[in-house]
């Protein structure tokens, strides 16, 4: 459209000539299929915040699952199996428009399980952008794995501690939303505070209730118990 204007201007001019180089464009269907995509055109829809855990799946094929680049439905169904022998089973599942995710198998599989299956738009794999960036980070962290460390050993820290991380959007981290409570890492040793905070009133407790707390130092002489001898010594 720039270079037809540019080319008109060099030679002829009238009021509306850029209006109906504009319109003639537009209806040309060969040129209609050769122009580039829009880009931001409509803003996209944001997905629904879940109100609890487990509500909303998005799984996507990564080496996060163990599968390989070509993984077939049956392989995909044990993956599956296996997450939500962990955590139970969702409300719904959220997948592109794969082979695997559209096959009679996994439809079924979804349907028996009660689960609701849903798949994005075909070709656009924004509307699942999240999950793409996750992705994209885990393979960057493969790249710059330590020689010598194994892929799984890679794939477990890098769950470690992207599950402890607090998300820029919610403020939370995902482990806390997921199991209402924060998971203990290396980095916790830097706060032990937070553990004497936890068996302090334990102790005070058991004080109460027995009245007395058995105290034992290093150098004193004690009784034990030999399980390897029954009762009468033999």
């Amino acid at each position: 459209m720039s270079r037809m204007k540019s080319l008109a201007r060099s030679y002829v001019w009238w009021p509306s000539l850029d209006k109906e180089i504009e319109e003639a464009v537009k209806q040309c269907e060969a040129c209609q299929s050769l122009r580039n995509k829009p880009v931001g055109v409509d803003p996209p829809h944001p997905w629904i915040y879940s109100q609890k855990p487990w509500e909303r799946v998005h799984p996507d094929f990564c080496e996060v699952a163990g599968n390989s680049t070509h993984a077939t439905t049956a392989q995909t169904m044990e993956a599956m199996r296996r997450t939500f022998s962990y955590n139970g089973l969702p409300l719904r599942v959220v997948t592109d428009n794969g082979p695997q995710s559209t096959s009679y198998e996994f439809k079924n599989f979804m349907s028996a399980n009660g689960i609701k299956h849903q798949l994005i738009p075909p070709y656009h794999p924004a509307s699942n952008g999240q999950v793409e960036r996750i992705v994209q980070d885990f393979k960057k962290s493969l790249k710059t794995k330590p020689t010598g460390r194994s892929v799984s050993h890679q794939v477990s820290t890098f769950l470690l501690h992207y599950r402890k991380t607090p998300n820029s959007t919610t403020g939370k981290t995902p482990a806390g939303l997921m199991l209402k409570r924060s998971s203990r890492t290396r980095l916790s040793l830097l706060r032990p505070e937070a553990d004497s905070e936890l068996r302090e009133p334990q102790i005070q407790q058991y004080d109460t209730a027995s009245g007395r707390v058995r105290q034992l130092e290093p150098g004193m002489t004690v009784s034990v118990a030999n399980p390897r001898q029954d009762s009468r010594g033999k």
